[in-house]
């Protein structure tokens, strides 16, 4: 007796962990998931446009999955007469708590910034939109919209005293995937 009941609590706890395992397993591949509408940034991209001010961009960004696809990291590189730098070193995943994607991001002059990421059902990406901290709104916006696989659109804009001004409008171009 002292054995079947060995066995039936060995039994249900074997059953009890399968299934909190299952359910983490499940998790895990929901926030995988939750990155799909970024997918397609994965590779090399690049871009030449001109900010406002008239100051030329020229500039590389590498999109690579990390951590088990459970993550999308980017570096951004600035071209400049004397070569390229790196520029932002950012990170792009899912936030359980706040249940929404983000990016952080980090710049060469010591800076970071914390945004929302909102992927649109047209091709669209927002950033910037929504605040990432409750009460805290953001100064600086940009939109992403999909021409195809390989070509996006990247406005930026900045919250002025007379609303939102635009500081670039320039396509980025796949080179690799």
């Amino acid at each position: 007796m002292k054995r079947l009941m060995g066995q039936l609590v060995v039994g249900i706890f074997v059953v009890i962990t399968a299934d909190r395992v299952s359910a983490q397993d499940k998790a895990k591949s929901a926030e995988t998931n939750q990155l799909a509408p970024l997918a397609r940034f994965i590779g090399e991209w690049t871009v030449e446009g001109k900010w406002s001010s008239g100051d030329e961009l020229r500039a590389r960004n590498v999109y690579e999955w990390g951590l088990g696809n459970k993550i999308i990291k980017s570096e951004t590189f600035v071209k400049t007469d004397k070569g390229e730098y790196q520029r932002y070193d950012a990170v792009m995943a899912w936030h359980p708590k706040k249940k929404q994607i983000f990016i952080i991001s980090f710049a060469y002059d010591g800076g970071m910034t914390e945004n929302v990421i909102e992927p649109k059902v047209d091709d669209k990406v927002l950033i910037g939109f929504s605040p990432f901290h409750e009460g805290e709104p953001n100064k600086v916006r940009q939109t992403i919209q999909f021409k195809d696989n390989d070509h996006f659109t990247w406005r930026v804009e900045m919250q002025g005293d007379r609303g939102w001004q635009e500081l670039i409008n320039a396509t980025w171009i796949r080179q690799s995937k």
